[in-house]
């Protein structure tokens, strides 16, 4: 599965909270079993980058020249298994 945040570090926004980022990774993980989320986010682009790191996101690799003007896009990744939103939330079914 792979995210996209182009509303990220919007100040005050409320347009990502804790109860939307569970349904987003139960989605993913549980309902998709999908092993991996993966977000692609400009070098650039530094409230992206942090909201990333925050919601528990790890940054895997970087692409030179891939985003515009010529700028590197770095690659980030969440495993399943690290997934703190997965674990307390009432909608995760085992599977």
């Amino acid at each position: 599965m792979v995210l996209t945040a182009d509303a990220a570090g919007v100040p005050k926004s409320g347009w990502l909270t804790r109860a939307g980022l569970k349904q987003i990774f139960n989605h993913c993980f549980v309902t998709l079993k999908c092993v991996r989320a993966t977000a692609c986010v400009p070098e650039d682009n530094d409230k992206s980058r942090k909201l990333m790191q925050q919601i528990g996101l790890e940054e895997e690799a970087r692409l030179k020249r891939a985003a515009p003007g010529e700028k590197d896009m770095l690659i980030y990744v969440l495993f399943r298994e690290k997934c703190k939103w997965l674990s307390g939330a009432t909608s995760v079914r085992k599977t």
